[in-house]
C-alpha cells in the first residue's frame, strides 16, 4: 500500500486512494478536475480528486 502523504502527486494521491478502496472490495472512478489536471500534464490544476 502507497503511504499517501504532502509531497505526493495528484495522480499518486489518486492512485493511492483507489488501491486502498480497491482492497475493500470498492470500485471507484476518477472523475472531474483531477482527470483533467492528470490528462493534461498539469496545464489544467485541480486541488481535489473526485471519485
Amino acid at each position: 500500500m502507497i503511504k499517501i502523504n504532502k509531497k505526493m502527486t495528484l495522480e499518486s494521491f489518486a492512485i493511492a486512494v483507489a488501491e486502498a478502496l480497491k482492497k475493500k472490495d470498492i470500485d471507484v472512478i476518477l472523475t472531474g478536475g483531477a482527470v483533467v489536471s492528470i490528462y493534461s500534464a498539469g496545464k489544467y490544476v485541480s486541488k481535489d480528486a473526485d471519485f
